[in-house]
């Protein structure tokens, strides 16, 4: 359904940009919030931190705190989330930078679904933990996952969507090419959302962030490289090895 791999050009900020690769949206990037944005390029992809992840592209980094303030990147969905009975997965990568805590409010840093109701926040808050909450740290449910820096990490959202409140489940790090876990990490289902139409990143810290699909199915978002690509990197890291072991002789 959508798809964004930031293949644009390094050190470029984030503005405006659109194309690249991505798919599913029906506006570019537009930055905003109380402090300047911070939103630039960053040279090669994120990975998952235990297993391979299909990406592409570059990724996005918040590179300066806010102190008294925050910064949003949003971008508009080409097909609106919400509808009633309908369910829909979204993942992406995040990798924390720089000092954990940094920034106004505990520096939090994460993705957040722009409703026309009450908006939902998945990433990291004030504390140095992975949860689902409603956006400003209400209602909130941690995974108990441990946030910390240079370590990237992989969030899956399930959305089901209900006339009422909405039921969200989230998973930290789970395998790409396998079926759903049978146990999230975390559950939240007292808030409606409403129509999503735009996802955000919402910070005060700094961070990387890469990888962003949604799709109709757990597989759609935890897809691995395809078998040209696993090729590649295993000559690649014989490669690495031969010439380490030539450096130690």
């Amino acid at each position: 359904m959508a798809y964004e791999g930031f293949d644009y050009s390094t050190d470029a900020s984030l503005a405006s940009q659109s194309g690249g690769g991505s798919f599913g949206f029906s506006q570019p990037w537009t930055l905003g919030g109380l402090d300047l944005p911070q939103h630039v390029i960053g040279s090669s992809s994120l990975s998952h931190p235990v297993a391979a992840l299909a990406t592409s592209g570059n990724h996005a980094v918040v590179r300066n705190v806010s102190p008294s303030g925050f910064t949003t990147a949003r971008r508009t969905l080409g097909q609106q989330l919400g509808a009633a009975g309908s369910q829909r997965y979204l993942s992406l990568l995040l990798r924390p930078e720089g000092q954990l805590g940094a920034g106004d409010s505990g520096g939090y840093f994460g993705l957040e679904l722009v409703s026309s109701g009450t908006a939902l926040f998945v990433g990291k808050p004030s504390i140095n933990e992975y949860v689902l909450e409603d956006i400003g740290g209400t209602e909130q449910y941690s995974s108990g996952v441990a946030a910390i820096t240079n370590e990237p990490v992989l969030l899956v959202l399930r959305a089901d969507f209900e006339t009422g409140n909405d039921s969200f489940r989230l998973y930290v790090n789970p395998l790409p090419g396998q079926s759903e876990p049978l146990v999230p990490d975390a559950m939240k289902a007292d808030s409606d959302v409403g129509i999503v139409a735009q996802i955000g990143l919402f910070s005060t810290g700094t961070f990387s962030f890469d990888e962003i699909r949604i799709g109709e199915s757990f597989a759609d978002v935890t897809p691995v490289p395809e078998p040209g690509s696993l090729m590649l990197l295993c000559f690649a890291l014989v490669g690495l090895l031969q010439v380490t072991r030539r450096s130690l002789q």
